[in-house]
């Protein structure tokens, strides 16, 4: 059995730094990473990260469902709420329109739905840290 959290997570970043509605909400470059790039980030940014793959396999075909979590993190001086907000609905634009989703080398991506999404502020009362995550159902290229 194959394993496509890599593949879907290198798709998933590729996508999220190169697509135009992320490189507007930015403003620029895509500040996109694995792990969070020291103390004191340059906001906004995203984290991707934590994902589960779940087996869906069957006497006929292998798959998975590959839940992947996208953590977005703003301190804009007035507006941060707002700024995770109109981030968040560019990575759905992004990641999660069935049209077009992510392409994993190896795979193919047969749905996809939107799981959670929600905006709240962290412990600090500044940072306003918005949660997308988005579900697949994924299958080896034919």
């Amino acid at each position: 059995m194959n394993d496509p959290s890599l593949a879907m997570q290198t798709a998933i970043y590729g996508r999220l730094t190169t697509h135009a509605a992320m490189l507007a909400a930015f403003g620029g470059p895509v500040r996109a990473y694995d792990k969070t790039p020291g103390p004191k980030p340059t906001y906004p940014y995203l984290r991707i990260g934590d994902d589960q793959i779940l087996p869906r396999s069957n006497a006929c075909m292998e798959g998975w469902d590959v839940i992947v979590t996208i953590n977005i993190f703003s301190q804009h001086a007035t507006r941060p709420r707002p700024e995770v907000k109109e981030i968040s609905d560019a990575i759905l634009q992004a990641i999660a329109t069935a049209a077009t989703p992510p392409t994993p080398a190896g795979y193919a991506i047969k749905s996809l739905e939107l799981g959670q999404a929600r905006t709240y502020f962290e412990a600090d009362g500044i940072t306003a840290h918005g949660v997308l995550t988005v579900e697949y159902l994924v299958r080896p290229s034919a």
